[in-house]
């Protein structure tokens, strides 16, 4: 059998399925029906692709396996500065528990958790870009898709675990009674009930890892990533406190009487 094409070298390389031959040895040409080519192509396409994201999957587990130091910074970092960061409003640390300044100077600790976090995401990613282990992927069959499902569901599966840890733990200082019982936090508490805050750390995980992997692409090498990630993330982390307080200063009686019915 011969193969006329590089297109097909790089098919027959990289499918996890045979391609149907085009030529016997006697060079007489096989062809089946084409609906049912065309059929048989999709669903083979979507198995490989299940199989591709599964194993990148893997690949992530067994990387943080493998660097269990790095997997473990990865995770803590982010638990254990949200976790200070909630003791310290409910026992009014911050200021009067649930009032507006305790309760953003609370989530800007929390954020500050993640900073170490988008490094490590965008280092990996922009490592395997400039190594060009990414375009050895996909010469070898790698689907675009499958890479980026892949990578997500990963990165998605560590950063998860803080944030169901965090969830649990201001679960427990939002019921269980405070030492003073004017520290009782009733912003805590809304947010718990219904699992408003759970979503909120569930999604926000989703959206910095989608983050990191936007702008992987403006960075040339890994180190640089790591160095200017944060800034990035600071700037999202403050821009809307400040709108806030342009919101809250500008409008005046009106922007303090909106804010009062928001919470």
């Amino acid at each position: 059998m011969s193969i006329s094409s590089l297109e097909e070298v790089f098919l027959s390389t990289g499918g996890d399925r045979e391609l149907p031959e085009s030529a016997d040895l006697g060079g007489e040409t096989k062809q089946s029906d084409d609906e049912a080519m065309n059929f048989g192509d999709d669903f083979d396409r979507v198995v490989t692709i299940q199989k591709q994201v599964n194993g990148l999957w893997l690949r992530r587990m067994a990387l943080a396996r493998n660097d269990i130091f790095r997997a473990i910074a990865f995770t803590s970092f982010p638990l254990v500065v949200g976790l200070i960061g909630i003791l310290l409003n409910v026992f009014g640390m911050l200021g009067t528990p649930g009032d507006l300044q305790s309760n953003i100077v609370m989530s800007l600790i929390i954020a500050a958790g993640y900073l170490p976090v988008v490094s490590l995401v965008s280092d990996g990613i922009v490592f395997e870009r400039t190594s060009k282990l990414r375009n050895i992927l996909t010469i070898i069959g790698l689907e675009p898709r499958s890479y980026w499902i892949g990578t997500f569901l990963g990165e998605y599966t560590l950063l998860a675990i803080p944030g169901l840890l965090l969830y649990i733990i201001a679960l427990i200082c939002a019921y269980v009674p405070p030492p003073v019982e004017e520290s009782r936090n009733d912003y805590l508490t809304s947010m718990v009930e219904g699992g408003k805050l759970l979503w909120l750390l569930l999604l926000s995980t989703a959206q910095l890892i989608c983050f990191c992997s936007m702008l992987s692409f403006f960075f040339s090498s890994p180190r640089l990533a790591i160095a200017t990630m944060p800034f990035f993330s600071i700037v999202l982390a403050f821009l809307p406190v400040i709108l806030v307080a342009m919101f809250w200063y500008g409008f005046g009686p009106l922007g303090e009487y909106l804010m009062k019915l928001y919470r």
